[in-house]
């Protein structure tokens, strides 16, 4: 038929991308930790 389907995961991730362009200008930059933590004996650093 010729139809693209979406799945729900990528509707999803394109609505949280629209809604987060929209809004960056309004983000404090000084609240978001810019580093990772993948392991439990790894700390935060401030």
């Amino acid at each position: 038929l010729g139809l693209n389907p979406t799945t729900l995961s990528d509707g999803l991730m394109a609505e949280v991308r629209e809604v987060a362009g929209k809004y960056a200008f309004r983000v404090d930059d000084s609240k978001i930790l810019a580093r990772s933590l993948w392991r439990k004996d790894m700390e935060v650093q401030h």
